[in-house]
């Protein structure tokens, strides 16, 4: 069998991209009190997060930038994404690192990182985190 056709046959094998969302994220309450548009939103941060483990192995350190305009790409409007990041963030599903900005905040992206805390949400010991301003 030549090169050519064991490297055919084993791409029919492989699943293709996906973001996982297990299913205890599915049932929790954090989740089902999601707006749609945030739980659509969700996979979208995932997926980043899941490339940059595989891009950057063990020197990653869980905190990543998602801008406005790439999530206008993906269909969301501007006010529509500051309305996720706050429901996201309010859940428990992101924290917020450093925060962004355009004017006020050095011209920078906005920091995130994917958050445990959804899983305590509605009870309490659910922490809230507050969202940090911009440094001076």
């Amino acid at each position: 069998m030549s090169l050519r056709k064991r490297t055919k046959k084993n791409k029919g094998n492989r699943l293709p991209p996906f973001s996982p969302i297990l299913y205890e994220e599915l049932d929790s309450v954090a989740y089902q009190k999601l707006t749609s548009n945030a739980a659509k939103a969700l996979p979208y941060f995932k997926r980043i997060d899941g490339r940059l483990i595989k891009k950057s192995g063990d020197n990653y350190n869980g905190v990543f930038d998602f801008t406005y305009s790439e999530a206008e790409k993906f269909g969301f409007a501007r006010r529509t994404f500051s309305r996720i990041i706050t429901d996201l963030h309010d859940k428990g599903f992101i924290d917020i690192v450093k925060q962004g900005g355009k004017r006020g905040c050095g011209m920078s992206n906005s920091k995130y990182k994917l958050s445990e805390r959804w899983r305590d949400y509605g009870t309490r010991s659910f922490i809230k985190r507050p969202r940090y301003p911009c440094e001076p």
